[in-house]
């Protein structure tokens, strides 16, 4: 299967040529896969029981013999194909969920398919794929204070454009990957798809290999990013970088805290935001706020609970743990006292908005399904950093950048340690 690794080629490439099972046509090939991401129900709501698709999987699974890890809780599907990790570097996976793009994190190639081309990968193997053209996108500097992945993921996405991803798979490189770690990367793979790239994708290094207890092969780790050919190449400097909020329906849509609404901005998407050009976010006010992603580690919540202690929100605000692991060593760490003391819910979303013909609530949250940050009708959704939604949560508008530089978190107590892999 595929031939030895060119120190030449780039990380992406190299997964790709060693997956290739043959040239079915120009720029087609046919793709070995070593994993399938499987759903157990609806993406958003999931079932209490197993719904039938999941029992026919386990069934199947048993009755031909294969390995299955089977995640058996509820869950998004990104985070409990990562937590513990079945896959692993140089690994090709198929999922229908686009959030299971973040597996580039972990030197995985990511492949979305549809329904149909999932069961074809499953019965066969194998699935048909065109193959994109590369983009480096060169990430160098340090984060600042109170500038988070998301701020980053933010950045990189403006940068290179809405649809300036489109026929890509993004690769990751330069000194500020090797800084970040393991959930900080899975941020930025999660939302390249903004871009419209088909993936993206980091080489392992010593950070992947403690994260998934693995060591990666040594083809994969001897290719140098800084020798390798890429179609297009992105630099980013993390020193430019300062938190970011979107205004529209794209998380390219995204302005700083002390910017304004671009005069250029599409007019149908302004009257569905309710907003004006060249208008201000800051000081702009909001009816809720929503505290979670799909990325989100036991010391994200810690730090939330440390700016909610001895604080009340002033607008209904929900702070949710992705899985059911982060939600029980959150509880046993007592966390979710604090949110229900500061006023919040905890682990419980929000009332749906009410009839079409109501005013649709302006809520800040630190994550929306990707391709849109509308996820439901009634709802004008500013996609922000942790801290900007913590701050709004507070003041009840959305903050400066004065106001979130001036954030501060409090000491809590905790009667277990911290844990690495939440």
């Amino acid at each position: 299967m595929g031939a030895l690794i060119d120190p030449r080629k780039n990380y992406f490439d190299s997964v790709w040529d060693l997956h290739k099972l043959e040239t079915v046509s120009d720029e087609i090939d046919l793709i070995f896969i070593d994993a399938v991401v499987v759903m157990d129900g609806p993406q958003e709501k999931k079932p209490a029981h197993p719904t039938y698709e999941a029992r026919c999987m386990r069934e199947w699974a048993r009755y031909h013999d294969i390995r299955l890890v089977d995640g058996g809780e509820r869950g998004i599907a990104g985070v409990l194909s990562t937590r513990p990790s079945p896959i692993l570097a140089g690994n090709a996976v198929l999922s229908r969920d686009p959030r299971t793009a973040c597996l580039g994190a972990l030197g995985a190639l990511p492949v979305g398919a549809g329904v149909t081309a999932q069961s074809g990968g499953l019965f066969s193997g194998c699935v048909v794929m065109e193959r994109p053209l590369v983009m480096r996108v060169l990430l160098t500097g340090r984060l600042g204070k109170h500038v988070s992945a998301y701020d980053l993921a933010l950045h990189a996405v403006c940068k290179v454009g809405t649809h300036g991803g489109v026929g890509f798979a993004i690769e990751f490189a330069g000194s500020l990957i090797r800084q970040l770690d393991i959930d900080q990367r899975l941020t930025l793979c999660e939302m390249a798809a903004e871009t419209g790239a088909v993936a993206a994708i980091i080489a392992p290094d010593k950070k992947t290999a403690e994260f998934s207890g693995v060591q990666p092969s040594a083809p994969l780790t001897g290719i140098d990013p800084q020798c390798a050919s890429y179609d297009r190449s992105v630099r980013v400097s993390a020193n430019d970088v300062i938190p970011l909020i979107t205004w529209g329906l794209s998380r390219a849509d995204a302005i700083s805290l002390d910017e304004r609404v671009p005069r250029n901005a599409n007019e149908n998407v302004l009257s569905y935001m309710g907003l004006q050009q060249g208008q201000r976010l800051a000081r702009l006010g909001v009816d809720r706020v929503e505290i979670g992603a799909p990325n989100m580690r036991l010391a994200d919540l810690r730090f939330a609970a440390s700016v909610l202690s001895g604080q009340r929100v002033r607008v209904p605000t929900a702070v949710l743990p992705r899985s059911e692991a982060l939600r029980r060593e959150a509880e046993k760490q007592k966390l979710h006292e604090v949110f229900l003391k500061a006023g919040a819910s905890w682990a419980q979303a929000l009332d749906e908005p009410g009839g079409r013909s109501e005013e649709p609530l302006r809520c800040v949250c630190t994550w929306a399904a990707p391709g849109t940050v509308q996820r439901a009708d009634g709802l004008r959704i500013h996609v922000g950093s942790p801290s900007i939604a913590l701050t709004s949560a507070l003041l009840g508008r959305i903050p400066t950048l004065s106001e979130i530089y001036a954030l501060k978190a409090h000491d809590i107590s905790s009667s277990s340690e911290d844990s690495a892999t939440l």
